[in-house]
């Protein structure tokens, strides 16, 4: 058999592409925002309004805030009994913290039946 060269034909034609029907293009240019013609889009509601807190809910996060101001107050130069202001601040933080947690519900309440996805 004789040898090709690199520039000789391949045996098999490439396909060429074929330009596609004008009758199957879109007339119309698209929007560039997809919900500019829509309109009847999902809006949704208005979120519900936020729970009441605690009084119990408050003055652990009054604790909490009281707490990270002692700690604060150290280095501010506000007290000048630094060991007292430290152990004070960590004392209302944990105890803040720990009611917090201590008070987290659980147990599903009777007035709401929707107890969210079960697996």
């Amino acid at each position: 058999p004789p040898r090709r060269r690199r520039t000789d034909k391949p045996a098999t034609p490439i396909p060429r592409r074929v330009a596609p029907d004008p009758g199957l293009l879109d007339e119309e240019p698209r929007p560039s925002d997809p919900f500019e013609l829509d309109d009847n889009h999902y809006e949704p509601p208005p979120p519900p309004p936020a729970p009441r807190l605690r009084s119990i809910t408050k003055l652990a996060w009054l604790c909490v805030a009281l707490g990270i101001l002692a700690l604060l107050s150290v280095p501010l130069g506000w007290v000048t009994d630094t060991e007292l202001a430290d152990v004070l601040g960590g004392v209302l933080i944990l105890g803040g913290a720990g009611s917090l947690i201590f008070h987290l519900h659980d147990e599903p309440r009777e007035d709401d039946p929707d107890d969210g996805a079960v697996v």
